[in-house]
């Protein structure tokens, strides 16, 4: 990961020396899988062991408060994975993403016509999987091809990020609640 929050409180003084006053980390968030340089969330409310504790990243806010210095957290909403959230069948990538797309076009966000989107493969969820979004429609659920990311918008918006990175569908409401209460519970 190339260094831990305690290394970085250890280092705010040689950092406001060389003339910088904001501190912006790659996410520290739990990373179930510890991929993909910690954007591999898992749950949005904890700090990754690798990186330290949430002890740790307070005394790194408020040393750098101290300091007149900021930090800025790297909040991932876009996708999560991790142990507990897998497809119980498969996704049709194209049928489904351009499905999203005529969902919002419509603006027709309600939870039976998200789940009705033809091509969305299902999703289940164990027990190791981060409570606040074991909701299959919190899911864009259409998969990833590689092959056929950036072929069009719908697929770079709607498809997975990659196999394991289930995309969250960010035009869901209550998703959207979902991380603003994540992004209030860091700042507070």
């Amino acid at each position: 990961h190339g260094g831990d929050i305690r290394g970085i409180i250890q280092r705010l003084d040689y950092i406001k020396e060389l003339g910088y006053r904001t501190i912006f980390a790659t996410s520290f968030l739990y990373n179930g899988h510890h991929e993909f340089h910690g954007y591999c969330v898992s749950n949005h409310l904890r700090v990754d062991p690798s990186f330290g504790s949430l002890e740790d990243f307070q005394e790194l806010t408020r040393e750098a408060h101290k300091r007149g210095m900021y930090v800025v957290m790297d909040l991932v909403v876009n996708h999560v994975c991790g142990p507990g959230i897998s497809y119980t069948s498969a996704p049709e990538y194209e049928t489904c993403t351009s499905g999203m797309r005529g969902l919002e076009d419509s603006g027709d966000r309600s939870v039976a016509t998200i789940l009705g989107v033809s091509g969305r493969g299902e999703i289940g969820f164990s027990g190791d999987f981060f409570p606040a979004l074991r909701r299959p429609e919190y899911f864009s659920a259409c998969g990833h091809d590689g092959a056929k990311m950036g072929n069009n918008e719908a697929n770079e918006v709607y498809g997975d990020f990659a196999t394991s990175m289930f995309d969250l569908n960010t035009g869901n409401r209550d998703v959207l609640h979902l991380i603003s209460s994540f992004a209030k519970y860091w700042i507070a």
